[in-house]
């Protein structure tokens, strides 16, 4: 069975590094793929990012219902443009290549199979380094990590307990799914997809009722100890930067700024092979 989505104890480099410098990579990552739509420097970056993911040593296997999901929503993603909008390809770079018909509107274009690979680079580069953040970075040290780069301490630990609540959900609702199924609930492969959904929803409302009990229990306790009360707080799991956070730190910059120079040597966002 796969383990859920979240930090993986392992001895490797990405482990030993501050949760700042991996957030401020994948943030300069973020910004270039919103930025840019230079499928060269689009493919660079999802190189290196795949090639990070398979140097962390994370276990895909271990965390495949996350994959698959991303993937899932990835495909739907590259689906809906197409349906919405069949010819913003040839629009964007002033160019039309038709290359076979489907049907009505619906024209595959090289242009348009252009601009959605650039949107498929842009999840490539984000999906692996979003899965290092979170599996080789313990949730509160990413709440100081985060309260480093000047985010305010409440909002870093609301964000690192939903981090860590994570897990949680997934094995209640695991838990409740396996009572169904001991009563007689039919959630397995055998059954159809619209009934294994419609029992998947049937599930929904005890675990919103028991996430909103969780959550009342954990607010009763942060206000019994003071959270909230002071301006700053100390962290735990604080770990202070080293050489190669800062060479991280770096990287991100440089990240960001070839980015930058990109829209001056294509003259704009995109990069136009068809002129």
């Amino acid at each position: 069975m796969s383990v859920v989505f979240g930090f993986d104890e392992k001895k490797t480099i990405f482990h030993r590094m501050n949760g700042a410098s991996k957030l401020l990579f994948l943030l300069a990552a973020a910004v270039s793929t919103m930025i840019t739509y230079d499928e060269r420097y689009l493919l660079a970056l999802a190189i290196i990012s795949f090639g990070l993911l398979a140097f962390s040593k994370v276990s895909l296997y271990k965390i495949r219902v996350v994959v698959i999901l991303m993937a899932a929503l990835m495909l739907l993603n590259l689906i809906m443009v197409f349906l919405f909008a069949p010819n913003y390809g040839p629009e964007l770079y002033n160019h039309r290549t038709e290359l076979f018909k489907i049907a009505g509107p619906y024209i595959v274009t090289t242009e348009q199979l252009l601009y959605e690979s650039c949107i498929l680079l842009k999840h490539f580069i984000l999906m692996p380094l979003c899965i290092i953040l979170v599996v080789t970075t313990k949730p509160s040290e990413f709440a100081a990590s985060l309260n480093q780069i000047g985010i305010s301490y409440k909002a870093s630990y609301a964000i690192s307990l939903t981090i860590r609540y994570i897990p949680d959900v997934i094995k209640e609702f695991r838990d409740i799914s396996r009572s169904q199924q001991a009563r007689g609930v039919e959630m397995s492969k055998k059954a159809s997809l619209i009934s294994r959904l419609k029992s998947a929803a049937a599930i929904m409302t005890p675990l919103i009722f028991s996430s909103m009990e969780h959550i009342e229990v954990i607010s009763n306790a942060m206000e019994l100890r003071g959270f909230g009360k002071k301006n700053k707080r100390t962290w735990y799991r604080y770990r202070a930067f080293k050489k190669l956070d800062i060479l991280v730190a770096f990287l991100a910059f440089c990240v960001i700024g070839t980015t930058i120079l990109l829209l001056f040597v294509n003259g704009g966002r995109y990069w136009n092979p068809f002129i």
